[in-house]
């Protein structure tokens, strides 16, 4: 049995969202010494060309926008009016599958004849269409989209509806297609009988630096309670709420620090000095361990890579009671606790903050075996590769 990943295989990283899953199916893939799974592939050079691109646009942000701007227009029309006619010879396998409905609709000419399953997995937290809008940089490029929206629109619904399964990590990860989407109960009531479920999986985070030293450079004491936060500034990521929460907390707790990663925008910091922002940073793992406590505070919510990472390194987690954070809720993971008011956050913050060492070293030890037991890359490789012999057999 055969299967195409359509993935760039030059482009697999260890990180969230489609790559990151494609990677760890490669990389577990190679362990078990599995030749069945192939990823399609780039040209080296021209990623080459293009990542040297992308370092001289850095250094002019304005002029980087406009041509980013330009980039996604073209790609926007060749998604919706240039069907591949490339000799990408699925027939030569059982399975495609594919992890945006762009790439699957752009391939729908490719697909028509197709006698194999046809995967689709979605993982944007809201409709592709919705956050390709969100992700317009300029107001021409704004402009392109909103007349075409229907017709992105429609790019969504023909793959949910075109795809012989569509695989979600678990059910609650669909709240906000069913939140977002007004076409999704329709199309999943059609279609109920040709969705799976299997858990992302990641390997173990480590630390790169202590927590004693993570504090000293922030001027963080041992005995400061630390509140973690590591992800996008904007809204669907909850980080308004966050600012909403760290101020009502510091109003009231001197002995509290907020250290916060991630850069800046569209959303800006709480000007407090208990609110600490670093920005962007390679090592998010050394920051999480340093806290106390990690808030996820997302308005929608898919099935965060983050929430798995910080599982792995055994840390509390304080989180929204939305989407696909409901999962660790229903499975028993003791040590994560979900809330759906701002006022239910902040007794979370107290009652964590109440614990004895003992008590908090016990549910990171929980929450540590909760992911050993169920999100590891080779059970996640396992449990997708039974689901893919399942819809083959």
């Amino acid at each position: 049995m055969k299967e195409l990943i359509y993935l760039d295989e030059n482009a697999l990283s260890p990180a969230g969202g489609p790559l990151g899953v494609g990677y760890y199916i490669n990389e577990e893939a190679k362990k078990a010494g599995d030749d069945c799974i192939e990823f399609i592939k780039s040209n080296p050079k021209v990623k080459e060309k293009e990542g040297k691109q992308k370092k001289i646009l850095y250094k002019f942000p304005r002029l980087t926008k406009i041509v980013r701007s330009v980039r996604h227009i073209k790609d926007y029309r060749n998604m919706l009016y240039s069907p591949s006619v490339e000799m990408n010879k699925f027939d030569d396998y059982d399975v495609v599958h594919f992890h945006t409905t762009s790439d699957m609709y752009k391939q729908r000419k490719n697909l028509e004849n197709y006698k194999g399953v046809v995967l689709l997995t979605s993982h944007s937290p809201i409709p592709l269409a919705q956050e390709l809008y969100a992700a317009c940089a300029t107001g021409f490029e704004r402009h392109f989209f909103k007349k075409r929206i229907k017709e992105f629109e429609n790019m969504d619904k023909w793959s949910f509806m075109n795809a012989d399964y569509v695989v979600f990590p678990c059910p609650d990860a669909e709240e906000p297609y069913y939140n977002n989407w007004k076409d999704y109960s329709d199309i999943k009531e059609a279609r109920k009988d040709h969705f799976k479920y299997v858990l992302t999986g990641i390997s173990q985070r480590e630390a790169k630096v202590s927590k004693s030293e993570i504090r000293k450079k922030y001027n963080i004491t041992n005995d400061e309670f630390v509140i973690v936060y590591v992800g996008r500034h904007n809204e669907v990521k909850g980080y308004g709420k966050l600012k909403e929460l760290g101020k009502n907390i510091l109003e009231k707790n001197r002995d509290i620090k907020f250290l916060i990663a991630g850069r800046e925008g569209p959303l800006t910091r709480l000007e407090n000095p208990s609110w600490i922002e670093i920005g962007f940073t390679k090592d998010p793992y050394s920051l999480i361990s340093a806290g106390d406590v990690f808030v996820l505070p997302n308005n929608e919510t898919y099935f965060d890579l983050v929430m798995i990472e910080v599982l792995s390194l055994g840390k509390i987690v304080i989180a929204s009671r939305t989407g696909g954070n409901k999962y660790y809720e229903k499975a028993g993971a003791k040590g994560v606790f979900l809330y759906d008011t701002l006022a239910e956050a902040e007794e979370l913050v107290d009652k964590v903050k109440a614990m004895s060492k003992e008590e908090r070293k016990k549910l990171e030890k929980e929450n540590r075996c909760f992911y050993e037991k169920y999100l590891t890359s080779t059970v996640f490789y396992e449990n997708y590769k039974k689901m893919v012999n399942e819809v083959v057999d």
